[in-house]
């Protein structure tokens, strides 16, 4: 079973929309659109604008992680490993996306954030 790794708010023109990412790189939306098209699905607008990196259209909500049937060290390594690759990906968004000085800085913090969990994921498992 495909499972979600990031959510996203999207602002349509009557309603927000929720799009997901999914692990093996597909998305979908729960707009109209894309639940009742018909045959293969396609992606709906939202999914086309947030793959187009339109920052105005979209924020994102939250990302998760599901570990299961791990030991503890090894979560942690796993954890720590999958906020860095966040990290890089929110480093590639400010140089790449970033269309304000607010967005920067917002970037700039959740940045620092993770960079702080990191640290104190490492002290606490030692």
């Amino acid at each position: 079973m495909k499972e979600v790794v990031s959510k996203f708010n999207v602002n349509g023109t009557s309603k927000d929309w929720v799009v997901q990412k999914y692990d093996d790189g597909s998305y979908s939306c729960n707009c109209p659109s894309w639940i009742f098209h018909k045959g293969q699905k396609v992606d709906c607008k939202h999914i086309i604008e947030l793959k187009n990196c339109n920052v105005d259209y979209y924020n994102k909500t939250e990302t998760t992680i599901s570990i299961d049937g791990i030991k503890k060290a090894n979560a942690t390594e796993i954890i720590i490993t999958a906020l860095k690759h966040e990290i890089e990906s929110n480093e590639d968004w400010l140089n790449d996306c970033c269309e304000s000085k607010e967005e920067e800085e917002a970037y700039r913090q959740i940045i620092k954030e993770q960079k702080e969990v990191i640290m104190e994921l490492k002290n606490n498992d030692k």
